[in-house]
């Protein structure tokens, strides 16, 4: 899509990209419950995690002050940065968190996704693969986790709306579950008139896509 043809398209609505915030929060509750993990291994002494090895100095140098960052920037965002937004026009949808634009006409098939968090383009999916599986083998970050979407939301479910185009490319985004009626009302409007889907319809799965 050109700057033209985007310029040109008619702006109709947006809503918040809850998806993006319930990430920031993914991971500062992931990684604290692995850094509480590494802590009680190590009876809670940075000491002992630095004199452990080469891994246990990069925890302390380098871990724990990027998860610092990310609390950080979990808390800037909650108290003053302006909501990040996903874009609806005629032609395509606009995710403003990484600038993504899910082009309509090239869109063959749609998915519900109940726990992903795929937001923009995935050719990361691989990799988010293997994060779930790794995740997997922490249960208490798993419940921590889950807590995390739990009480601000009231939802265990993400609902997360994946597109696939001509290319196999996969885009995703829009956490359907987490938004309000009104705002779900859109949506639904909006990929019923321009895609054609009526999204009761669609096949939801857990976490993953089916393989090809």
């Amino acid at each position: 899509m050109n700057k033209e043809e985007i310029v040109s398209n008619d702006f109709l609505f947006e809503i918040e990209d809850k998806i993006y915030l319930i990430t920031q929060m993914f991971m500062v509750v992931l990684g604290s419950s692995l850094l509480l993990v590494v802590f009680y291994l190590y009876d809670y002494s940075l000491e002992k995690i630095f004199d452990s090895g080469r891994l246990g100095r990069l925890t302390v140098m380098l871990t724990i002050p990027y998860y610092v960052y990310c609390i950080l920037k979990l808390l800037f965002y909650v108290l003053v940065q302006k909501r990040k937004t996903i874009k609806f026009y005629p032609t395509y949808i606009l995710i403003s968190s990484n600038k993504t634009s899910i082009i309509l006409k090239d869109i063959k098939k749609m998915y519900k996704l109940k726990f992903n968090f795929l937001c923009g383009k995935g050719e990361h999916l691989e990799g988010l693969k293997k994060l779930y599986l790794l995740t997997f083998f922490f249960i208490p970050s798993i419940i921590l986790s889950f807590l995390s979407l739990y009480i601000p939301y009231q939802k265990i479910s993400i609902i997360n709306f994946v597109f696939i185009n001509n290319k196999d490319e996969k885009f995703g985004g829009i956490a359907y579950g987490l938004l309000s009626l009104e705002e779900q009302s859109k949506v639904k409007e909006y990929i019923q008139k321009y895609l054609n889907i009526n999204i009761d319809e669609i096949e939801q799965r857990l976490i993953l896509l089916p393989a090809k």
